[in-house]
């Protein structure tokens, strides 16, 4: 439960979930999947990126994060996150954790998400709008989150920048 929470944290990060079979087929060697995502930057003040490759299951992920700002919290994240893998039961396992947690986010406003498929690759594109969200109804199920709020109870950035960057996501202001 505590891993959902530092997940559902940055409201959009995939938990890496794996399938297993008996195909030793080996992702195509694109290694360095962000370098294919192209992301609206507009009005933003950050992007983030973040690839990684399990050889082991047999996947890659590559994300980019833009980050719109104003003053100290964030108004918007769009990303972009894509997975990679020639098992389908990867592509399935991915799409069904998606599916489960990011409709529930859902629930509290100003979130959008969709997921499209294209050959061995999942693709979600993710919108939140923080001015739309009810982080009141958030915090009730997740009260830990307002570590990360600032007196208003608004995201701050650098909350944000720090949680992406312990987890090896990098970040660079535009």
């Amino acid at each position: 439960m505590i891993k959902l929470k530092k997940y559902i944290f940055i409201l959009l990060s995939l938990l890496i979930i794996t399938g297993c079979d008996n195909d030793d087929s080996n992702i195509t060697d694109n290694s360095i999947l962000s370098n294919t995502i192209e992301i609206d930057t507009k009005d933003a003040s950050y992007l983030c990126i973040k690839d990684y490759k399990d050889e082991l299951n047999n996947y890659a992920l590559g994300s980019k994060y833009a980050i719109v700002t104003e003053n100290d919290t964030v108004k918007t994240i769009r990303s972009i996150e894509i997975v990679e893998s020639n098992k389908q039961s990867i592509i399935n396992d991915f799409e069904g954790y998606i599916n489960a947690n990011y409709s529930r986010i859902k629930e509290y406003g100003g979130y959008t998400y969709s997921i499209n498929h294209d050959n061995n690759k999942l693709i979600t594109s993710v919108t939140i709008n923080l001015d739309e969200f009810n982080m009141d109804g958030f915090l009730s199920e997740f009260p830990d989150f307002v570590n990360n709020l600032n007196e208003e109870h608004k995201l701050t950035y650098e909350s944000l920048i720090k949680y992406y960057e312990e987890n090896n996501i990098v970040c660079e202001e535009i």
